[in-house]
């Protein structure tokens, strides 16, 4: 029987393979679910923005581009709005700003 100090220790290389690939396809989900809501035009991406910043007062634009609103969190149909970034609509972090940047009350 050999000494245990004679004995040769071969340790597995370490693997990095799962570590990439895991990184890998968490960048892939995330490029596709923001290419996802920006065609879907749910504007999930915008939205998070908007509350990490506080900033919760939508700005809507109707089907004449004049037609320029702004739905405060407390308005009825505020949770049926949707913001589309790509057709200029865009949050607010205040009833002043809104109406600064040339929006009006939702009635």
């Amino acid at each position: 029987m050999m000494h245990p100090n004679f004995i040769e220790r071969h340790e597995a290389p370490r693997r990095h393979l799962p570590l990439l690939s895991a990184m890998t396809v968490l960048v892939v989900t995330g490029f596709a679910f923001v290419a996802a809501d920006h065609w879907s035009g749910l504007g999930l991406v915008t939205a998070f923005r908007a509350a990490a910043t506080g900033c919760r007062i939508k700005g809507n634009i109707g089907s004449d581009p004049a037609d320029r609103r702004f739905f405060p969190p407390e308005h009825p149909r505020y949770a049926m709005i949707r913001i589309d970034a790509g057709h200029g609509e865009r949050w607010f972090c205040t009833a002043a700003q809104a109406r600064a940047a040339g929006w009006r009350p939702a009635g």
